[in-house]
């Protein structure tokens, strides 16, 4: 993947996740948790895995 699309990648995921941690609502939770899977699914490449993982950290720690 282009370092763009796994930067998108990353965004969407770290808002996911946002909601996942902050969110009461279960169905929200779970609804979130499930797009988190969907996503991730796009990524075959190991290192794709990690520079996605950083860029998560990056959007997760502003």
């Amino acid at each position: 993947m282009k370092k763009k699309e796994l930067r998108r990648l990353a965004e969407e995921i770290a808002s996911k996740e946002r909601i996942i941690q902050t969110t009461e609502d279960s169905f929200t939770r779970s609804e979130a948790q499930n797009e988190v899977i969907r996503l991730t699914e796009k990524i075959y490449d190991m290192e794709d895995m990690l520079i996605l993982d950083s860029y998560i950290q990056e959007f997760l720690s502003n």
